[in-house]
């Protein structure tokens, strides 16, 4: 498969923007956490176990913990500096690092569009989805 996207300087690019932290520049993260948040807040469900999957600065998880469905929630990111303090695990743009029917909600704001293999992508998630499980991208 031809790769479109350099997985190593997205990484990079969005661990260097998260350092610099200028006032506004996240502006179509937050709407999208606003969002998903308001989607996810319809739903007539609780998701026990929640991953956040390269959300980049956290605002989706922070949006959609405030909901008040969801118990637990795992952010997945490309870096360790994106983590900051939140529970979570590191992994490439190109793989879900999740068991298979593991977890009930995948929020995936603003990177699929990052990936070579969007299709796999979705696989993967599709995969680490538990039956009843919803993707919110």
């Amino acid at each position: 498969m031809n790769e479109i996207f350099d997985d190593a300087l997205i990484a990079r690019n969005r661990s260097r923007a998260a350092r610099r932290q200028v006032d506004g520049a996240d502006f179509l993260l937050e709407l999208t956490a606003r969002e998903l948040a308001d989607r996810l807040s319809i739903v007539e469900r609780r998701f026990d176990r929640a991953v956040e999957l390269f959300g980049g600065t956290g605002l989706t998880a922070k949006a959609a913990l405030a909901t008040g469905k969801i118990g637990e929630l795992e952010r997945i990111e490309t870096d360790p500096a994106l983590l900051a303090d939140a529970q979570g695990s590191v992994a490439s743009f190109e793989s879900v690092p999740l068991e298979p029917q593991s977890v009930n909600l995948i929020l995936s704001p603003l990177s699929l569009h990052l990936t070579n293999d969007t299709p796999g992508m979705l696989i993967q998630m599709r995969r680490a989805l538990k039956p009843d499980g919803l993707l919110l991208a």
